[in-house]
Order: C-alpha cells, then sequence, then structure tokens
C-alpha cells in the first residue's frame, strides 16, 4: 500500500522515471540472487525485497533530493551504506548479537546494484543538477574579454 501511495506521490508530480525506479529497482535483489544462485526458488525473495528496499530507500531518496545528491557514485554509495546497515541490523538480530561480515558486505553489494538500477532508470540521460558551474571570471576569460 506504502508503494501505491509513493508512485501515485510521484506521478502527481511529474516524476515518472523516479515511480518506475522505485517499482523496478527492488526486483534487482531477485534477479541477482536467482542468478548468483541458479536457484529459482530464491524469486521467494521478491517477497523481502520489497520492504527491505523501500522501506529505508524512500527517506533516502528525499533526502537526497533535499541536498540535491543525485550523481551516480553518490546514489550507489549510499544505497550500497543504507544495506549493509539493514543487514548488520537482520544479522545481529538473527545471529544472537554477532554481525556476520559476509552479511553485511552481501547486503551491500545488493544495495550497491539497486542503486545503480534506481539511477540508471531515474536519473540516466538527465542533466545533473549538481554540475560544476565555472565561474563568470572564468568564463569571461575563455570568450577573451579577460585580456
Amino acid at each position: 500500500m506504502t508503494l501505491i501511495c509513493i508512485l501515485w506521490y510521484l506521478l502527481s508530480h511529474g516524476q515518472k522515471r523516479v515511480a518506475v525506479a522505485f517499482a523496478v529497482a527492488p526486483l534487482a535483489v531477485p534477479l541477482a540472487w536467482v542468478v548468483f544462485t541458479r536457484d529459482l526458488t530464491a524469486t521467494v525473495t521478491v517477497l523481502f525485497a520489497y520492504p527491505l528496499v523501500l522501506v529505508p530507500g524512500i527517506p533516502l531518496y528525499f533526502a537526497l533530493r533535499r541536498i540535491g545528491w543525485f550523481d551516480v557514485w553518490r546514489v550507489v554509495l549510499a544505497s550500497a551504506i543504507l544495506a549493509g546497515c539493514v543487514g548488520a541490523a537482520i544479522s545481529n538480530h538473527s545471529s544472537h548479537h554477532r554481525v556476520t561480515v559476509a552479511v553485511v558486505a552481501m547486503c551491500s553489494g545488493f544495495g550497491a546494484l539497486v542503486g545503480l538500477v534506481f539511477w540508471s532508470i531515474a536519473f540516466a540521460g538527465v542533466r545533473s543538477n549538481n554540475r560544476f558551474e565555472r565561474s563568470r571570471a572564468a568564463s569571461s576569460v575563455d570568450q577573451g574579454e579577460g585580456r
């Protein structure tokens, strides 16, 4: 239900690509898991992928949007860190207070994958709002006005 509300909000505010990215990017985890394990029963992970991706991912998107950080490396890194934190929390809860490095690393890798898929759908080909803007002095020198 939350996904539907978020998709409706994004669509009503003209952010169709972001809405599609939120709907499609979590599917990267079960797809990668099936490819990695070669086991079709791993598709059950789709039941866990959406909540584990969207619950921390939606606030992350709005935080990155607020500060304007939509470069590919920032989105991928933030997704990997956030997924690593989720993996540490899950590992800590299920392993009797021992965080397993392998679980954190695997979750970080999946998070980076989801971040890359999300960025590719939502922002690839869109002019970044973080481009370095040259100062007037630098641009006037390049145009020959500074001589």
